[in-house]
């Protein structure tokens, strides 16, 4: 029995645009390229693209809600390692904009090389806002070493 690689596939949802052009979106989707930069090199529809762009986000996010990302090993304890951050533009000289703090709160994994981390961005860093990150990602008994 012949079938074709559209039948029950993430290509089927768009059965018109040649199997080419398609998989050049899914690559230029995937190295982050924008909905306008691929419009000017494949001389496609802005919508269609905007289509396949937002087709494959929604793959990915129920991917990850059906498999969530574990950063560390899983079925064991571990020695982990977590801190914020602060990122902020400085203007100088007082003049351009004035952009708000950034806090990034980071949990490593050191006993793999290069380290493995997992990292969110936050609005506050209290233990009301961290401690949920924390059991989403930490296995029980892992032992987490910070600077406070």
């Amino acid at each position: 029995m012949k079938r074709s690689i559209r039948t029950n596939s993430f290509f089927a949802k768009f059965p018109k645009l040649p199997l080419g052009q398609l998989i050049m979106l899914i690559y230029f989707w995937s190295v982050d390229l924008s909905c306008k930069k691929t419009l000017q090199m494949l001389a496609i529809a802005n919508n269609l693209v905007c289509k396949v762009f937002h087709a494959l986000e929604d793959i990915c996010s129920m991917d990850l809600a059906t498999n969530p990302f574990l950063p560390f090993p899983v079925g064991g304890a571990a020695v982990l390692k977590c801190d914020e951050s602060k990122f902020n533009h400085k203007a100088k000289y007082n003049r351009g904009r004035q952009a708000p703090d950034i806090w990034v709160f980071g949990v490593l994994y050191t006993a793999t090389s290069p380290a493995e981390g997992f990292y969110q961005v936050v609005r506050r860093r209290d233990q009301a806002t961290l401690s949920p990150i924390l059991a989403k990602c930490l296995q029980p008994g892992s032992t987490v070493y910070t600077d406070d």
